[in-house]
Parts: C-alpha cells; sequence; structure tokens
C-alpha cells in the first residue's frame, strides 16, 4: 500500500505512521446521525453528526480513486465539554489500521496519494467512558473533487485582492485559483482577528498531490510553482486549539 502521510493539529497525539498535515457547522448541509454504533457512509463536503457516549464510536465509509488526497476533520458542536475529547481514526483498504488522533475541540487527518479502494473513519471519545456532551460534526473533503453546490462550505473561487474568511473549531474552508504551468503563484495569509486564532493553508495541485503548506501567527506568504494547468485548490483552517472566532484574509497574485 502506498506511504501514508498525516498531519495532526491542536496538539493531538499521534497513534501510528508517519503524520503529514470541519467544526461548528451550523451553517453547512448536515446529515444527521445517532448516537453509538452508526455505520453509514459519508460523501464528499457533506458533514454528518453525531453523539458519542461511553466507549461507543461511529463508522463512516467512503470510496478513493488511486494517488487522489483526502481531509477528515471531526469538531465538538454545542456548548463545550471539558470532559469531551473528539477522537478519529482512519482504516485504509484492507482493514489495515490508519493514522489516529485526538485533541480539545477538533481534530483533523490529511491522506495525499492514498490507496485506491474503501476507506472508514472511526470517530469515538478519546476519554473513556464519558457520559456528557459527546456531540459533534464529521466532514470528509476529496481532491481533486468538486465539492456539492448545496455544500454550504465557505470559501469558493478567488477574486484578486484579499479575500476575507473567519474559522472556528477546526471549520475547513475551500478555496480555489486557476494556474498555468510555468507560473509562480503567491499566496499570502494574514490573521485580521481572534484571541489566539493561528490560520494554516495547505494547497493541492489540480492531481490532487499537495502543492505546499504555510502556518502564521499575523501574515506570511507562500510561493506555489504550477506544474500542472488547472484548478488549485486552497484549504484554510486553523492549528490553534482556542475556542473563538478567528478571522484572516487570503490573496493569490502572480509571482513579481
Amino acid at each position: 500500500m502506498k506511504s501514508i502521510k498525516s498531519a495532526a493539529r491542536n496538539h493531538g497525539r499521534i497513534l501510528s505512521l508517519s503524520l503529514l498535515s470541519v467544526l461548528f457547522l451550523t451553517s453547512w448541509s448536515v446529515q444527521t446521525a445517532h448516537a453509538n454504533g452508526v455505520k453509514t457512509t459519508i460523501s464528499n463536503g457533506k458533514a454528518v453528526t453525531g453523539t458519542l457516549t461511553g466507549n461507543g464510536f461511529d463508522t463512516y465509509t467512503f470510496k478513493v480513486t488511486a494517488g487522489s488526497s483526502f481531509v477528515v476533520s471531526v469538531g465538538e458542536t454545542g456548548p463545550h465539554d471539558a470532559t469531551f475529547m473528539p477522537r478519529i481514526d482512519l482504516v485504509a483498504p484492507g482493514g489495515i489500521d490508519g493514522p489516529g488522533i485526538w485533541a480539545p475541540l477538533h481534530a483533523r487527518l490529511v491522506e495525499t496519494n492514498a490507496a485506491e479502494g474503501t476507506w472508514s473513519v472511526k470517530v469515538s471519545r478519546a476519554e473513556a467512558g464519558g457520559t456528557t456532551g459527546g456531540t459533534y460534526a464529521l466532514t470528509l473533503i476529496e481532491l481533486p473533487g468538486a465539492l456539492p453546490p448545496s455544500g454550504g462550505i465557505a470559501g469558493g473561487a478567488m477574486s484578486t485582492g484579499a479575500n476575507s474568511g473567519s474559522n472556528v473549531r477546526g471549520q475547513v474552508d475551500v478555496w480555489t485559483f486557476d494556474g498555468v504551468a510555468g507560473q509562480t503563484k503567491t499566496l499570502t495569509l494574514s490573521q485580521t482577528g481572534g484571541a489566539g486564532f493561528f490560520p494554516e493553508i495547505n494547497v493541492f495541485a489540480p492531481t490532487g498531490n499537495d502543492a505546499g503548506g504555510l502556518d502564521c501567527v499575523t501574515s506570511c506568504s507562500l510561493d506555489v510553482s504550477i506544474k500542472t494547468s488547472g484548478v488549485y485548490t486552497v484549504l484554510a483552517w486553523r492549528k490553534d486549539s482556542a475556542d473563538a472566532t478567528g478571522k484572516y484574509t487570503l490573496s493569490v497574485n502572480d509571482k513579481k
């Protein structure tokens, strides 16, 4: 099986394999789940919700095309409960255990050059036996792959100048820009509000390959070499564990 790379955010704990490296989704299109023992599918750009108590867990499956990438992100919803720490674990095709991560408020895994076949993500509580809180939202974003028009995910095609966004509890915003092979684009990311908010971006090529990433406290920039013409996807999220709305701007320009 191809190598798995994942990134842990929010000081999450790494379980297995090398880690590379959405969420208070009141405005997102959400598929409602029930408490403990859910076994169903999850689709690109759609959030599913559930409630976990005790040692229960929910399992969601999805199919992956060879060589593509995907992101799975889980976040606590509703009032914060200090006893609830959401956890996600991946299972690769063939039942092979993949990486896992848990953290307060939200946690995320990114898989690049993923193996073809059916993957599963298991959602559970990191702390054993918890009986309060436990409400979560889980989102899958596949790369490359067009998001459903009714998905409600923040972002969109980047316009000239600064594009504004906001982010809460690990929400992932999906931005796009067009690139022509041979160009170099400069992405500029700036934090514009929110105590303790540290924004981060990850760029993916039209093929789904990782094209670079950037995180910063205030403002910083990233040069992206355009090797393949087409639509590039920029995922914007937060790397901190603060529970406050963060604000940022993101711009793309030809490198001067």
